[in-house]
């Protein structure tokens, strides 16, 4: 993943959950781009709105339909 810039996904993620040491979960839906910032924090563009996940989750479960291939924007 590239760093400092906003991805768009080839394929929309239809679930996107971040799983925290604590068992805490934090799922998202429908997500079309992802910005990765220098301090690791994850900034997500869903179909309804922008969302920030702070650092210190110990891993992502995705469900889409394929991988990837990024299309940095600007």
């Amino acid at each position: 993943m590239i760093r400092s810039k906003w991805v768009h996904l080839d394929w929309k993620e239809r679930a996107r959950t971040y799983i925290f040491p604590d068992g805490n979960e934090l799922e998202f839906t429908d997500v079309t781009d992802i910005y990765i910032g220098e301090s690791g924090v994850h900034y997500l563009q869903c179909e309804d709105g922008k969302y920030i996940v702070n650092t210190g989750w110990l891993c992502i479960s995705l469900d889409t339909n394929g991988w990837t291939h990024p299309k940095v924007t600007p």
